[in-house]
């Protein structure tokens, strides 16, 4: 998200973890300033778009204080299928509007695109292990004190490959979607594909990104 979110001309991006090694890639993936919440630090306060990732009810009550008055926050993390008890009257009386943004739809095209455009995401892998190897690999990616990104599996034999051509990926038919450019006046507009649709925000200024230890309840990321 921290290269999404300088990808798209975020003016300020601002990553908070507990980990070192994870505020290390987010820095390396362009985050202007860190925060170490096993440290000490604490949320920034009035950030106009947050990102929540972890999917930890114990983090919403935080979050939500470090959204701005009538901000964004867009739930990423997957929030638990039961009920859990969490901290939302700043979502009321701080005017806040809570989206959330399901993953791994046509995402994926937009991701493949920014790679065209020449987005860099070598930092996010921190492991890399021949298919032989799988099982070490996912011990890898399940271990929260190991500092993993991403574990990539190689599938060759070893031998060099072309990797295919971003350039000549086939066009996919999208259907219909609102997305987010660039507009004028420092506003960021919302298009849509279907005509006479069309709303306005503020431009962000700031984008927060907020985890939560294992034991607050947020999982491991899967092997990727």
């Amino acid at each position: 998200m921290v290269a999404a979110a300088r990808h798209r001309g975020a003016g300020t991006v601002i990553a908070a973890d507990l980990t070192a090694p994870a505020l290390a890639v987010a820095r390396a993936m362009g985050a202007d300033e860190t925060r170490d919440l096993a440290r000490g630090d604490v949320l920034p306060q009035d950030v106009d778009v947050v990102f929540e990732a972890s999917g930890a009810p114990a983090a919403l009550g935080p979050v939500l204080r470090a959204t701005a008055r009538g901000g964004t926050l867009v739930q990423v993390g997957n929030l638990p299928g039961a009920a859990a008890p969490a901290v939302l009257g700043d979502l009321v009386t701080r005017e806040i509007t809570w989206t959330g943004s399901y993953r791994f739809v046509e995402e994926m095209e937009d991701a493949l695109l920014a790679l065209r455009e020449g987005l860099d995401l070598t930092p996010l892998i921190t492991h890399r292990f021949p298919v032989a190897r799988a099982e070490e690999a996912l011990a890898v990616a399940a271990d929260p004190a190991g500092g993993s990104g991403k574990v990539m599996l190689r599938l060759s034999d070893g031998e060099a490959r072309p990797s295919p051509r971003l350039g000549a990926l086939p066009r996919v038919r999208r259907r219909p979607r609102a997305h987010l450019t660039a507009g004028t006046r420092g506003q960021v507009r919302g298009e849509s594909s279907r005509p006479g649709r069309a709303s306005s925000m503020p431009r962000s200024t700031a984008s927060a990104i907020a985890r939560v230890p294992a034991s607050l309840g947020c999982s491991p990321s899967p092997l990727s």
